[in-house]
């Protein structure tokens, strides 16, 4: 286990208007916004990324009408990703980002940056776990395990979403304190044959 120094956090920004271009413009100032905020926090933009958008014209299906669903608009939306080293400034960034307009948000993805490494740990506790269970099914049958055949071994995911402690979507920056994360859990598994030696 170990205390995550990493968090990643996705929020998006949606507008609906008549016309596309309105709807982009409300997105694209929400979106400043956000990064104005980020920027204040001292987020390099490298770790910050808007780039992933789309469009889609909206339709009215009701009534049946005779010449097909009616165009009554466009929905837009743009998805903004935070790459955040300072889990401190958590509240802020999200408190600041509803209510610089953003319309959704995920909870937290934590990391650490010493995963590769914990992750190599734990697969060498996974390869002496599985020596000492073979060692002991074969000591059942009066034999021994001897040198391993195969070793295949499986990482574990990345990260993943906790939830985070907070009181409500609206609450003020002043709240910073309900924030809080849980240890990380890093685990490896493997598969493996070891040689069974009868003499």
């Amino acid at each position: 286990e170990a205390a995550p120094d990493l968090a990643y956090l996705s929020m998006g920004v949606e507008a609906r208007a008549p016309e596309v271009q309105a709807a982009a413009a409300s997105v694209s100032e929400r979106v400043e916004k956000v990064l104005a905020l980020t920027r204040g926090l001292d987020i390099p933009d490298r770790h910050v990324s808007t780039a992933a958008a789309s469009v889609h014209p909206e339709f009215d299906f009701r009534n049946n009408q005779p010449d097909g669903p009616r165009l009554i608009g466009y929905v837009v939306r743009r998805q903004i990703t935070v790459r955040l080293e300072d889990l401190d400034l958590i509240g802020r960034l999200t408190e600041g980002a509803l209510e610089a307009g953003v319309n959704s948000m995920s909870d937290a993805a934590f990391d650490t940056t010493r995963r590769a490494e914990l992750e190599r740990e734990a697969m060498g506790l996974a390869v002496a776990d599985a020596r000492s269970r073979a060692e002991a099914i074969a000591a059942a049958d009066g034999a021994r395990a001897g040198k391993a055949r195969r070793l295949t071994g499986m990482r574990s995911g990345g990260p993943r979403p906790q939830m985070m402690m907070r009181e409500s979507m609206a609450m003020s920056a002043a709240a910073d304190q309900t924030y809080q994360t849980a240890d990380l859990r890093i685990e490896a598994r493997v598969q493996a044959e070891f040689e069974l030696l009868t003499d």
